[in-house]
């Protein structure tokens, strides 16, 4: 596998450029989520001082703590959750767009028959061997990229 180094350059950068919008547009909701859990403690502080001038009874100081707890639990899970997914699943990405342009050289350069197998099955599929030859397609993304790389005009 090779792709000219220009396309794998601009592949990166786009990806990179993706993942700082990304990073911005979830700052900007862990600033709101932020706020929001703000809002649901002083409602909590609120309904406190409201039971202690005696404004609201028992049942619905429980009641309205109880939302309270939950509406703060969703938020914290999903603030979690969002953070780590958008990092990860950007960082491989333009992590394996790094790496294509030296798999071929790891591949010829590699004495391990073992990891020169798992390039192979991770960039491959229906390999067979005909008269001395190697027959095989690409495993998706990898065959698009290879077609983009034998184009003539990228991008237009």
């Amino acid at each position: 596998v090779s792709l000219d180094k220009r396309i794998v350059s601009l592949i990166a950068e786009d990806l990179e450029e993706e993942a700082r919008n990304n990073a911005k547009e979830a700052m900007t909701k862990e600033s709101e989520t932020k706020k929001q859990l703000t809002i649901l403690s002083n409602k909590r502080d609120n309904l406190f001082d409201a039971k202690a001038k005696g404004l609201i009874k028992d049942e619905y100081l429980e009641k309205e703590l109880q939302k309270i707890s939950f509406e703060e639990a969703s938020l914290e899970a999903a603030l979690q959750q969002k953070s780590a997914t958008i990092k990860t699943a950007k960082e491989i990405l333009i992590d394996l767009m790094r790496l294509i342009p030296k798999i071929g050289e790891i591949f010829r350069n590699c004495p391990k028959v073992e990891i020169k197998r798992s390039i192979m099955n991770l960039l491959l599929l229906d390999i067979t061997l005909k008269e001395k030859n190697i027959h095989f397609s690409y495993k998706k993304p990898y065959g698009i990229l290879n077609e983009g790389s034998n184009c003539l005009i990228w991008g237009g």
